[in-house]
Formats: C-alpha cells, sequence, structure tokens
C-alpha cells in the first residue's frame, strides 16, 4: 500500500511541475466530468476500473489525472491513479481511462476478502489553446472476437495538408447497458503525409469475451484518433463525432407489419360486418315472393274460384 502511494504522489508531483512550466495552463478539473466508470476482477485477481471523462468546459484539456481509492471489506484502502487515454480534449469530446489495484505492486490477495466500495475522481485537469490536428480520420473499422478476445482493425487517412506524427487510435468498449468496461490502444503511425493512409489495430485490454460476465459482454465501442504533432491555436474546431461500432451491431429482425393492433382489429370487424350484411341480405332475398311465386298463386285463388261456382 505504501509503494502504491508513493506512486501517486510521485505521478502528481511530476505532473504538477510539468503544468507549472507550461505557459498558460491553467487547472480546470471543473471542467471534466467522469461520466461513469466500472469495475471487475481480471484473470490475475487484479482489481481494473474502467471509466469515461467528458471535457464539459470550453477551454481545450492538454492532460487529466484520475485518483481511485479502492476500499477492501477487509484490510486497508487502496489508492490508484493514471493518466485519462487522450490528449487535447476539445469541448465536448469523452476519453476513456483504465485503472489497476494492487494492495502493493507484487500481491494481489486483497480482495481475497470481498469489495467494499470504488471511489473515483479528477484530481488534475490542464486547459491549453492548443489542439490536436484534425485532418487524420478513420475510413473503415471491422471487429472480431478471435479466441475469446475483442479486436478491431481498420484503416485511417489524412485527409489533410499537415503531416502528422504519433497517430494512434483509442478506443472505448461499452457494455448493452452503455457503461464503460474496457479500453484499448493502437501501435502509434510515426507519420502520417498528406492522403496518406495506415491500418491500424487494437484489443479490449484484459476482457475475454468467452469467460466474462453478462455485464462484460462488448455491446459496442467508440474510436477516436489521437494525433501528437502538429498541435494548432486559434478558434476552435467542433469536436469530432465519435466513429462507432460495431457497424452491423443492429441484430437483423423479421419484417413488421406496419399496422397496429387497434386497425387490425377495427380491420377484422369490418371483414365481420361486411359478411353479416351479405348474409342477411341473401337470406332476406330468399325469403322474399318471386315473380314465379306471385303467378302460381294467382293461379291457385282462380282455380278455388271456379270450384265454387
Amino acid at each position: 500500500m505504501k509503494k502504491a502511494i508513493v506512486c501517486i504522489l510521485l505521478l502528481l508531483a511530476i505532473s504538477t511541475l510539468t503544468l507549472s512550466f507550461t505557459p498558460g495552463a491553467l487547472s480546470a478539473t471543473e471542467d471534466v466530468k467522469i461520466l461513469n466508470f466500472t469495475y471487475r476482477f481480471d484473470s490475475a485477481g487484479i482489481l481494473v476500473v474502467v471509466g469515461e471523462v467528458q471535457n464539459i468546459g470550453q477551454n481545450v484539456i492538454s492532460t487529466v489525472i484520475i485518483s481511485g481509492t479502492a476500499i477492501p471489506s477487509y484490510g486497508s484502502e487502496v489508492i490508484s491513479g493514471d493518466l485519462v487515454w487522450a490528449n487535447n480534449l476539445l469541448p465536448g469530446e469523452k476519453a476513456p481511462f483504465y485503472m489497476q489495484f494492487r494492495s502493493n505492486l507484487t500481491n494481489t490477495g486483497a480482495w481475497t476478502g470481498g469489495l467494499s466500495d470504488v471511489t473515483v475522481r479528477v484530481i488534475q485537469a490542464s486547459a491549453t489553446t492548443e489542439y490536436q490536428y484534425q485532418g487524420v480520420t478513420i475510413t473503415s473499422h471491422e471487429a472480431s472476437q478471435p479466441s475469446g478476445g475483442y479486436t478491431i482493425e481498420g484503416e485511417i487517412k489524412n485527409t489533410g495538408s499537415e503531416t502528422a506524427s504519433n497517430v494512434a487510435v483509442v478506443a472505448t468498449f461499452y457494455n448493452s447497458e452503455g457503461k464503460p468496461i474496457a479500453a484499448g490502444y493502437s501501435t502509434k503511425v510515426a507519420t502520417m503525409t498528406p492522403q496518406g493512409i495506415n491500418s491500424f489495430s487494437l484489443s479490449a485490454i484484459n476482457l475475454n469475451q468467452t469467460t466474462a460476465g453478462s455485464n462484460n459482454q462488448i455491446s459496442k465501442y467508440a474510436l477516436m484518433v489521437q494525433v501528437e504533432t502538429p498541435l494548432l491555436s486559434g478558434a476552435l474546431p467542433s469536436a469530432q463525432t465519435p466513429v462507432t461500432g460495431p457497424s452491423g451491431s443492429q441484430t437483423p429482425t423479421e419484417p413488421t407489419n406496419n399496422l397496429s393492433p387497434v386497425y387490425i382489429a377495427v380491420f377484422v370487424v369490418a371483414i365481420v360486418v361486411v359478411v353479416v350484411v351479405w348474409l342477411l341480405i341473401k337470406r332476406r332475398r330468399s325469403t322474399d315472393i318471386s315473380p314465379r311465386g306471385k303467378y302460381s298463386s294467382s293461379k291457385r285463388v282462380h282455380s278455388k274460384k271456379r270450384r265454387r261456382r
């Protein structure tokens, strides 16, 4: 536990020094909101917390640091922390975070007695006037599950006029309830010249779909591009709409009837009424005296008169 606390303090110290030497950087923790998070134990018994943050302010957020506290049912609390997996977030943009909790750096047995509570909070966020080059876009993506893993492969293209460097794709994975349950990132592409095309591949970290419970089954994902340089300044562009998938996530459905149950009922009643009316008319016609019947009846009357005479 002491080692974990020391690591967090060192992380804070380094980030604080970085902030103090960054021109124009301002603390903006109130502009970063933790939207949701989930936790689970991975195959090694380590407590994993996965969540998502959003820039709800008006400025670009260069870096975000998340701190978490896990309280075992028995024993002392465990502290962890990590950087959010995205830099220079535009207003409205979202990004994932991923934390591991250990009782110390080598022992994972702190959770054998159970878990009482997990909390996370933003402890540092710095505002900046620079934003990422927006020319690199995701042109295709496809998900697969080899050996129970969840992998996304696709292509990115530099559609702009600048050369981009250290380009990566970051993914947030969600369950059917829309909660973040995993994250992943691709290997960085060192250089992308204008109109350049590169492939990418990434996987959901430490989340095997074969052994995962129902709450940790991946239902969809969101992808975002991260570009290290160039960083631009000036009027901020709008936040890019996340690329989501899988593209064929909608389950095929049987052809549906556009008529509502009410209309169907009215239609059936109308048919019944028409049939009944038709039967009544037919019956009435059968009971009416036909012209031929009238003649026969008149003939019988005349025959009776003749007999009386």
